[in-house]
Parts: structure tokens; sequence; C-alpha cells
């Protein structure tokens, strides 16, 4: 599918002028797992980010003050970490968008549901602090502050005009957030989700259908996985080189497969899930064995179940950045062994 908007003309107000009209139009994105941010390009059209809605084609969308309506996900890509959501028309036109880079030092602002829908519409400043490319995409980095609820929401530039998405933020070796954050200039992410935006001004978006194969849904990938040995039989048996193996898979799901030092072959399932488990986790049992002491915080989660050989049961709990594949892990087997996971 393609969507065509109107182009609306750019503001040239100052932000903090109409932060007030601005926040109606950012909404809070819900799903049974999780929530995120979310902003109108267009009348019953708004963006967010792949991994608010990962998994889901019906979601939730809270405006500014409580009201509640259905959303479907219209097109999304994995990679590019973006998400176009349909809701009923309604009155807002959309936010204007600046498709052009901003400069170095800037002032920019993020409205979103700073920690969840319980602060939605905070606003928050900063400044561009550079540009980035992570696995040949483009980033604008800021040290506006951000959490995991700011996903999908929009950075303004002082003139109240859209210029990226916030995607992540990264944590220092204890886990600690730092001032680097993340966002995917809106130029890009129109164009990943294939919006033209060109209609004249007042004029109603149109949804139209493309070629067979055109399409934005996320292609057959594969990345190398690497498992250290952290703990068990194996370990004490001297075996700590790693374990080299696949994952493979589509949208949020696929297949792993990985051979253990011992001759044993491994192979399951995966599945990406919003929400860190609350019971049982790997990733806090083992943190002291596995010297991992990250915060899954704006990141996409994730569970593997598998089997091995000698009928041995194997489970996984990951965490990745969204659209980069890179990340860590921890996981476990039936016969005690613990591995630690980078890939």
């Amino acid at each position: 599918m393609a969507l065509q908007i109107a182009h609306l003309p750019q503001s040239t107000k100052d932000f903090r002028t109409q932060v007030g009209d601005l926040r109606h139009q950012v909404v809070t994105v819900l799903t049974p797992a999780s929530s995120g941010s979310g902003f109108y390009i267009a009348g019953g059209f708004l963006v967010t980010n792949n991994h608010v809605i990962s998994g889901y084609s019906d979601v939730k969308i809270r405006f500014f003050g409580g009201r509640e309506i259905s959303g479907f996900v219209v097109a999304s890509n994995v990679r590019r970490d973006v998400a176009l959501v349909k809701t009923d028309a309604h009155s807002f036109q959309g936010l204007p968008i600046r498709l052009d880079p901003p400069l170095e030092t800037s002032v920019v602002y993020v409205i979103g549901s700073h920690l969840g829908q319980e602060q939605e519409g905070s606003v928050s400043a900063g400044i561009v602090s550079g540009f980035r490319t992570e696995n040949g995409l483009r980033f604008i980095q800021s040290d506006v502050g951000v959490t995991h609820g700011n996903s999908g929401g929009p950075m303004f530039d002082d003139k109240g005009n859209v210029i990226a998405l916030t995607v992540a933020g990264k944590h220092d070796q204890e886990g600690l957030p730092t001032q680097v954050n993340l966002f995917i200039p809106i130029a890009d992410a129109l164009k990943t989700l294939n919006i033209d935006a060109s209609l004249p001004a007042g004029a109603a978006p149109v949804l139209v259908s493309t070629q067979p194969g055109a399409t934005t849904a996320p292609v057959q990938r594969e990345i190398q996985v690497s498992m250290f040995p952290a703990d068990g039989p194996m370990k004490r048996a001297g075996n700590t080189k790693p374990l080299a193996g696949k994952v493979a898979g589509v949208g949020t799901s696929g297949t792993f497969t990985f051979a253990r030092p011992d001759g044993v072959s491994c192979e399951g399932r995966w599945t990406t899930l919003q929400s860190k488990p609350e019971n049982g986790s790997l990733m806090d049992k083992h943190k002291a064995v596995l010297g991992i002491f990250q915060s899954a915080d704006g990141m996409v989660g994730g569970l593997a179940i598998g089997a091995c050989s000698n009928c041995a049961s194997f489970q996984a709990e990951y965490y990745v950045v969204p659209g980069v594949d890179s990340g860590f892990g921890a996981a476990t087997d039936s016969d005690g062994n613990v591995y630690k996971i980078i890939f």
C-alpha cells in the first residue's frame, strides 16, 4: 500500500507558543504487551515505531486527556522500525513535517508518553548532538531526554515541525541511561512506509494499492549469533569457546540453530515480545554469572525455546536494539549449562 497526504506549510511560530496544540496530535499507542507514542501525519493516519506495535494488527490509540479509539496497522518495516496506523478520521490534519535535516546544536523538542501513559504529553528539550549511521541506517543523535514510553513519538524543531521519530536510547555498561539517544529522520520514515506528502493543502489522505511485490513487509533475514558457556558442566569441562549459531526469520518470529561443543545440536523457535518477563527471568537469574548489567529499557525483548538432539530442552531470553541486528541475552538448557548470548 501507499499513502498520499497533503503537504502542510511548515510552521514559523515558536514551539513554546503552540505546544498545547501540538501535544493533542501526539498519542499513546497501546497493545496488550506494551505502549509507546505516535503522532498524526494526516486525518486518520499516524506513525509510530514497529517495535511499539510488533505482533499486533489491532491497537488502541489514547489521546492526551484519556479518550481512546481503535486503530489498525496498515504497514510496517522492521529494519527501519517504523509503522503506519489507520484510525477513524477526525479534525486533526496532521503535524507539519520538515524533510531537510536540522543543523548540529539546533534546539529540538520531544513530546510523548514518558515512561508510559501516566506521563502522556510530556515535553523535553535538548540539542542535535550529531548524525550517526548504524548498519546502513541514518539516525539523528540528541541529548534530549527520552524513555521507552517515548518510542514512536515526534521530535520537533524550534518551530514545531516534525523532523524525526524517537527510536532508542543507549545505556552504559552498568545499564544506566546516557545522553546518547537516537531518532529516525522523518524523511526516511515516510519513504520507507511509501508515504507521499504532495497533495495540496486541505486534500483528504488517499490510501492506494501498489503493484504486487511492492510492500513494506519485513523480508527473510538471517544473522549470526555467538553463545559462550558461562557456567555448568560444559564450562567445568573446559569448553569456553563460543558456539556459533544462526537465527533466521520474518517479522517477529523465526528459527534458531546451533551446536554445542560436545557435539549436541540444538534448534527451536524464537518470538519477539515487548516487555521483559517478570517471573523467572534468565537475565536476572544469571546476571552475575554472565557479566551482563545492561538494562532492557528501550530495547525489544524476546524469548526462544527449543530442544537439543540429546532430548535436553533449551530456552533463551534476549534483547535487541530496534532496527539493528545487535544485542545480548541469556540462555540455559536442561543439562545445567548457562550461556551468554552476543549478536
